[in-house]
């Protein structure tokens, strides 16, 4: 539905973008927030109205061997706790 789709952007205006490599070492991204890093996988968090999900892994591309992406949407649940406290 077009207005949930506008009210998760407006509350959870971010993505996180999960990158697995073949290594322990995971880069730093300028437009990106990582938020987790264990392993060989690490957790970037970034503005959805900023930047796109394709251009941070062709950046990341760039420096690092990528063995598997995936996207982490907000949750409902994370959704509702958001809207509550703002």
């Amino acid at each position: 539905d077009g207005n949930l789709s506008r009210i998760v952007d407006r509350i959870a205006p971010y993505k996180t973008r999960i990158v697995e490599y073949y290594d322990e070492e995971a880069p730093e991204h300028p437009g990106c927030e990582m938020t987790a890093h264990e392993g060989n996988v690490a957790k970037y968090r970034f503005p959805k109205k900023e930047i796109t999900a394709a251009e941070i892994i062709a950046n990341l591309s760039e420096t690092k061997t990528i063995k598997d992406v995936s996207i982490e949407e907000a949750g409902i649940d994370e959704i509702i706790k958001i809207a509550y406290r703002s």
